[in-house]
């Protein structure tokens, strides 16, 4: 009835084939593939066998994420002048992990990047800057940074920054302000209880989530029950990401990736991508 992938993204295709073939629906941990034109041949596999291609953007389940969407809908802030995301992790990956994959604009950036597209209601950027630093010297030597920043603009006029680092000490730290012509939207990870403790010394809360599945664990689980519901074709259920959506967000992650190893902005409507 249903398949749920989460294998490293060099295998996506074949996995997703296969599942295809056997008249399974597909859900698949972003990205569907490396490279924009084979995310396409994906969903193209998919349909022509008749079966759901759902890829996992989990802020899109999040209450607090959705609250901001429906409130950006709704008119509430006006036009949108500046969206400012933080995607601070923790616990830090490994430095092996990191040196063979952990590009913070393949791995961090697409979480935030499908939800400003969301915000924006697809609207595809005009230009793309972005810059690394890498904060040890093994990261150095194989030009992978842990620390990142991206910087999208679009034809509206709105702008959204992406700030991303692999080691926050103090917890999972994600943020996202939304600024427009009206007011003023922020979303931020909830500490870990709702205890604060006010003594001699100051104020005092409890620390953020320990990890990205702690922080997301409702909206994982909300996207588990959505995927259930397609894959059971449910007349009220429907993913909310397609092949419109993914190869946009791929896309724009491989730009920043380019931008930041050539130290100069990029276009979106090129065709040339980084290795």
């Amino acid at each position: 009835m249903a398949v749920w992938i989460s294998t490293p993204t060099f295998n996506h295709e074949d996995s997703i084939r296969v599942a295809a073939n056997g008249k399974k629906a597909v859900f698949v941990e972003k990205p569907v593939a490396e490279h924009p034109e084979d995310i396409s041949k994906s969903f193209a596999v998919c349909k022509a066998a008749g079966v759901p291609l759902c890829c996992g953007f989990q802020r899109r389940f999040d209450t607090g994420y959705v609250a901001m969407k429906n409130a950006v809908a709704n008119g509430d802030i006006g036009k949108i002048i500046f969206i400012n995301a933080m995607h601070f992790d923790h616990p830090c990956p490994s430095i092996e992990f990191l040196a063979k994959g952990g590009c913070p604009f393949m791995d961090l950036a697409p979480h935030e990047l499908d939800f400003i597209s969301w915000l924006l209601e697809g609207e595809e950027p005009s230009e793309v800057y972005a810059s690394g630093s890498s904060s040890t010297q093994v990261l150095k030597e194989v030009k992978v940074c842990d620390n990142a920043l991206l910087t999208a603009k679009y034809p509206s006029g709105a702008t959204a920054t992406v700030g991303m680092s692999r080691a926050a000490v103090y917890g999972v730290d994600n943020r996202m302000e939304v600024f427009g012509t009206k007011g003023r939207l922020f979303v931020e990870s909830p500490a870990q209880t709702t205890l604060t403790k006010q003594d001699l010394m100051g104020t005092h809360t409890s620390r953020l989530p320990h990890s990205f599945a702690e922080r997301f664990n409702q909206a994982l689980g909300a996207e588990v029950s959505a995927f259930v519901g397609v894959s059971l074709q449910d007349a009220h259920a429907s993913w909310p990401v397609g092949e419109a959506e993914c190869v946009m967000v791929q896309r724009i992650s491989m730009l920043a990736k380019l931008a930041s190893q050539s130290g100069s902005a990029q276009k979106y409507e090129q065709k040339v991508w980084p290795a």
